[in-house]
C-alpha cells in the first residue's frame, strides 16, 4: 500500500501486514525495528530533511527531531506511516 507521508509528500509502500504490525496498541518500537531492514533502501532514497519535517508535522518536538540520527528517523517515519495506513484501511 502507498501512503503519504508529510507536506513534501513522500511516497511510502509499506504492505498492509507490515502496517498492522509497526502500528497497534502498545509499544511498537520493537516491530518497526524488525522490519526497519525491508525497508532501509526505500527510505535512504528520501531526503533525510524532508523526513525529519514530516515527524515534526506529526507533533514530535523540532529540537528532539533535529538530534535524531537516520535510524531513529527512519522509525518515527515507518511508525507513523504505518499508521496512517492502518486507519485508512479502517475508515473505509
Amino acid at each position: 500500500m502507498y501512503t503519504y507521508f508529510g507536506e513534501s509528500c513522500i511516497e511510502l509502500n509499506i504492505t498492509r501486514k507490515d502496517a498492522e504490525s509497526m502500528s497497534h496498541k502498545g509499544d511498537c518500537e520493537q516491530d518497526v525495528r524488525a522490519l526497519l531492514p525491508k525497508y532501509r533502501n526505500q527510505l535512504r532514497k528520501k531526503s533525510l530533511n524532508d523526513l525529519r519535517d514530516g515527524i515534526i508535522e506529526c507533533g514530535i518536538e523540532s529540537e528532539r527531531v533535529k538530534e535524531m540520527d537516520e535510524e531513529e528517523v527512519f522509525i518515527y517515519v515507518l511508525w507513523i506511516a504505518s499508521g496512517d495506513i492502518v486507519e485508512e484501511i479502517y475508515a473505509r
